[in-house]
């Protein structure tokens, strides 16, 4: 019996030892199609979930797969981060055995993309900061009557389609409210938005909410088909 107990402990060892391998070895292959397919400057981190993942092998459905994606750059905008769940992953199991794997039909995807103040605002000579309570603040010059006037305001962040729009309001000089005049010309000038090209999986923006590491935008896709290397 203790030779059977034995046996049986061993060969899971073994299954487990196995099963991590290759878990391992097809989050390194997801990474590179990643990288290149998406067209990145560098190899993403990349994490299946679920255990065992051989079950998940031969099944040929993924219920999580996470993606994270550093220093994105799309036209003008660096986008700090991307963070993204691909759920129900379909890559058929036979596929896989014969290396012809050239589409990925993913249900759904769900994450969260990160863009720094500094890159947000990097063409309107502005200086967008977070203001430690959950919200922004905009600083920056305009110039009323002839005379440049140094102004702060709260910040409010939107999402519009694409574009991410920003707004002030509560403007202050000095850590004073601002005259009516130098009110107007602020929220006229500190108002601004940035267009988000399109970005990797497909994935539309829906919310957005300052955080200290910048602001961090909800983003969804739905039944994308991934397109694997040739």
């Amino acid at each position: 019996m203790r030779r059977l107990i034995g046996t049986v402990v061993v060969l899971l060892a073994v299954l487990v030892g196995v099963d991590r391998l290759t878990v391992l070895y097809a989050q390194s292959q997801v990474a590179t199609n990643v990288r290149v397919s998406q067209h990145l400057s560098e190899t993403p981190d990349v994490k299946i979930h679920g255990f065992p993942f051989l079950t998940q092998l031969v099944s040929g459905t993924y219920d999580d797969i996470e993606v994270s994606l550093h220093d994105v750059r799309r036209g003008s905008l660096r986008i700090a981060r991307i963070d993204v769940h691909l759920h129900r992953a379909h890559v058929p199991f036979g596929d896989v055995l014969s290396n012809n794997v050239n589409r990925v039909p993913v249900e759904r995807i769900d994450g969260t993309v990160t863009i720094g103040y500094v890159d947000l605002a990097a063409s309107t000579g502005l200086t967008l900061t977070y203001d430690g309570r959950g919200g922004v603040k905009v600083t920056g010059t305009v110039r009323v009557a002839g005379q440049s006037i140094n102004a702060e305001a709260d910040g409010r962040l939107a999402i519009d389609g694409r574009r991410i729009r920003v707004g002030v309001e509560n403007v202050r000089v000095g850590n004073q409210p601002a005259p009516t005049a130098v009110a107007a010309a602020v929220r006229q000038s500190f108002t601004f938005s940035v267009a988000v090209p399109v970005l990797p999986f497909e994935i539309e923006l829906h919310s957005v909410r300052a955080t200290s590491k910048g602001i961090e935008i909800t983003a969804t896709g739905n039944r994308v088909v991934l397109q694997a290397l040739p």
